[in-house]
Parts: structure tokens; C-alpha cells; sequence
């Protein structure tokens, strides 16, 4: 924990750093853009990043660790706040409406002016499920490495995709990865009556708006909606048991 704590420390005083060098954060962005791979496979990848298809992953790996459930329903909302007021404070404009579209690969739909950059969501929703991961059920080292390998390479996909600046996607890390080590403690505890029938509710609609999602992609084409929909598939027969083995034994907390 203490080496997480110092990497991340160390991660978010480069991106704050970079937010206030634009032309280093410019420059860095468009060298990082143009070597990558033109390749739709960096949209499939930054679905990963995305609330939906991190909260029906959360739900199938915490099924059996109820209070890690309460925890991580309440982490997803302290990054929600993080991201949502960092864009609102900072209102960073995102590259497409900064640089030239010629200079870079931009996959997707251009987004709204007001939809601003600082800091990455998606960068900050993965690092916050990986940390709650590898605390939380104290996972080896050999997978926390893959696992942080890959929470790297779905915030990278976010300069792929020309969504974000380098600066967005660090201090969107550094931030999730605080949160999710903040509420990977079970010394956090929360229970009251009704808890439980709340918690698989709120669970039920990231499975819900996850496999709404994949209709999505019979409209458009765009494997972004398939992706988000993948792990509902695997949540939603785990959430009818837990459901029904809830309403079977009464069990309310």
C-alpha cells in the first residue's frame, strides 16, 4: 500500500504539472497519438474504462465479499464526483477541439465543447476497480502487475482514441487509484437494514444499462456497446442467485 501510495503521489504531481505546461502536454500527446497503432482495437480496449462495464466486473469478483460491494458502489461515486468536478473546475478543452483533426487519429463521435478533459473518467474508473481489486481480496503480485498493466494500457487507449491529454489521463489514475485504495479497506464498514436489497438494486442497473448497451450496437455497428456489454452477460446470472438466495434466507443486511 505504501508503494502504491508514493507511485501515485508521484504520478499525480506530473499531471498537475503537465496541465500547467500546455505545450509540453500538447506536444507529448500528439507524439504518443501519432506512434500508436491507427487501429480500432484501442476503442475496444477504452470500453474497459467505461462505469458500466466496471461495475458489472466489480459485482461478478466481490459477489462473496458484501461489504467490498457497499465499498465499491461507494467508490465508483467519489470517482464520478472527482471526474465530473475536475472537468467542471479546470474546463479543459479536449484535443479535438484544440489541435487540427488532421494532426491526429480520432476514433468515435466528436464530443460537445462543454464535455471538458481534466481528468480522465474513464483513467480514473479502471485504476479505482483495479486497486479495489488488488487490496481488497489482496491479490499476488504476479496478478496485481497484469492487472495494473492493464489499467495502463485501457488510459492509454484514451489518447489513442484522441479523447484526452496526457495530463487528463494521470491525474485521472492517480485519483482513481487513491479512491479505490481508500475504500479497499474493510475496516470501512457500513450496514443497516435494507442495505443489501439496495445494494443488488443499484447493482442490477449497470447490468441493465450494460445489456441496453449491447442493443446499441445492432443500431451502430461500433464494438464499444458489444464490449460494454460482455461482462453483464456473466453478472446477471450471478445477480439473479445472490438476489433469490437473499430473498430466500430474508437476509435484509
Amino acid at each position: 500500500m505504501k508503494r502504491l501510495l508514493l507511485s501515485t503521489a508521484a504520478i499525480l504531481i506530473i499531471g498537475i504539472l503537465l496541465a500547467f505546461m500546455p505545450l509540453f502536454n500538447h506536444g507529448l500527446y500528439l507524439g504518443i497519438n501519432r506512434c500508436l497503432p491507427v487501429s480500432s482495437s484501442w476503442f475496444l480496449l477504452t470500453a474497459m474504462g467505461d462505469a458500466l462495464f466496471v461495475g458489472c466486473i466489480l459485482f461478478v469478483f466481490f459477489k462473496d465479499h458484501f461489504q467490498l460491494l457497499v465499498n465499491s458502489l461507494l467508490a465508483g461515486l467519489c470517482v464520478h464526483l472527482f471526474a465530473q468536478g475536475g472537468k467542471y473546475l479546470f474546463k479543459v478543452l479536449r484535443p479535438e477541439h484544440v489541435l487540427n483533426s488532421a494532426d491526429v487519429h480520432n476514433f468515435g463521435h466528436t464530443l460537445d465543447y462543454t464535455n471538458y478533459a481534466m481528468p480522465s473518467g474513464h483513467a480514473a474508473t479502471i485504476f479505482m476497480a483495479v486497486t479495489l481489486l488488488v487490496f481488497g481480496l489482496k491479490l499476488p503480485r504476479g496478478l496485481t502487475y497484469g492487472l495494473y498493466l492493464i489499467a495502463a494500457i485501457v488510459t492509454l487507449s484514451r489518447i489513442a482514441v484522441g479523447a484526452h491529454w496526457p495530463a487528463d489521463c494521470l491525474v485521472g489514475a492517480a485519483g482513481g487509484s487513491l479512491i479505490g485504495a481508500f475504500f479497499s479497506s474493510t475496516r470501512i464498514q457500513f450496514s443497516f437494514f435494507g442495505i443489501r436489497p439496495i445494494v443488488y438494486f443499484l447493482f442490477s442497473l449497470f447490468v441493465y444499462f450494460s445489456l441496453k448497451a449491447g442493443t446499441e450496437f445492432f443500431r451502430s455497428g461500433s464494438y464499444y456497446y458489444l464490449v460494454l456489454m460482455l461482462p453483464a452477460v456473466f453478472a446477471l446470472p450471478v445477480l439473479i442467485a445472490k438476489t433469490v438466495n437473499m430473498l430466500r434466507k430474508r437476509e435484509w443486511r
